[in-house]
């Protein structure tokens, strides 16, 4: 029977991480992953990793499933003015590890103008 078990208390959610074992299998049992596929799985797995916070710890990778430690970090506290999210910076440096520099730049042009736009309407400009 299969059980969920946490790796790691959950009493101080908040400064400690959580880490996760997962699994994923192909469909059909068929031999997906031969050295060109697991390299390309690689790169996308470090992608993830950048732009989600996550870390993996260790990982198996075969031919037709894999195995994943992932540590994922706490939550920052956020203080009770705060509507949460993460900061226009921590945004784009995340945008970064996925996309190329002229989108990045893009995106940070329209945060700045949506940012202004706003500041205009609340303060009556």
């Amino acid at each position: 029977m299969r059980q969920a078990r946490w790796l790691v208390s959950r009493r101080n959610g908040e400064s400690k991480p959580v880490f996760y074992h997962v699994i994923s299998r192909v469909v059909e049992r068929r031999l997906a992953f031969g050295v060109r596929e697991k390299e390309k799985f690689r790169t996308l797995m470090r992608l993830q990793e950048k732009f989600t916070g996550c870390r993996v710890v260790s990982y198996c990778l075969m031919c037709n499933h894999f195995h994943m430690l992932l540590e994922v970090p706490p939550m920052p506290l956020m203080p009770p003015t705060s509507q949460g999210g993460i900061t226009d910076e921590e945004l784009l440096k995340r945008l970064s590890a996925l996309y190329n520099e002229a989108f990045v730049a893009g995106v940070a042009a329209e945060l700045a103008a949506a940012r202004a736009a706003i500041y205009a309407t609340e303060h009556g400009l």
